[in-house]
């Protein structure tokens, strides 16, 4: 998964050709570059989407969709799913350890998919599998890690 720092069409990773690109919500972000309107970012960040790819437009207001949705078709997307059309979020609960959310896409309907909060999955995953620079004692990811969580390993368990 990547994800695009800046509008969509003009940014740096746009160089990726993705099998499935996904425009999540459309705001008033980035607007000295993007443009003072909605319906222009909507067309910008769509810029992600490429020939032969699926699109996802996660947008709920139809006139940001409508402006997503004319460079999909001109880019040649194969199949666009668009929030509240095509799939949706049906229940969304707290459960232990993040969400517990009930899923319609096109193709199943998925009840209670566990979704975990990022935070023990950040921790478990802190150390790169290639070396990594070293750094000056005064940066602040050289400092004490938080009480209860072991280098890489998340909580302590009793």
């Amino acid at each position: 998964m990547i994800e695009v720092g800046l509008g969509g069409t003009w940014d740096c990773t746009n160089v990726v050709d993705a099998d499935v690109s996904v425009v999540t919500n459309i705001s008033f972000d980035h607007t000295e570059v993007l443009g003072p309107t909605l319906e222009g970012i909507a067309s910008d960040k769509a810029g992600i989407i490429k020939a032969g790819s699926r699109a996802v437009i996660g947008e709920t207001d139809l006139a940001l969709v409508g402006g997503a949705l004319l460079p999909c078709g001109r880019a040649g997307a194969v199949e666009v799913w668009v929030l509240g059309t095509e799939f949706d979020c049906t229940a969304n609960r707290l459960a232990v350890g993040g969400r517990m959310v009930d899923l319609r896409t096109p193709r199943a309907i998925y009840e209670e998919v566990s979704c975990r909060c990022a935070a023990p999955t950040r921790a478990r995953t802190r150390r790169a599998p290639w070396p990594q620079p070293r750094r000056s004692s005064g940066h602040p990811s050289t400092r004490r890690r938080r009480r209860g969580f072991r280098r890489g390993l998340g909580p302590r368990t009793p």
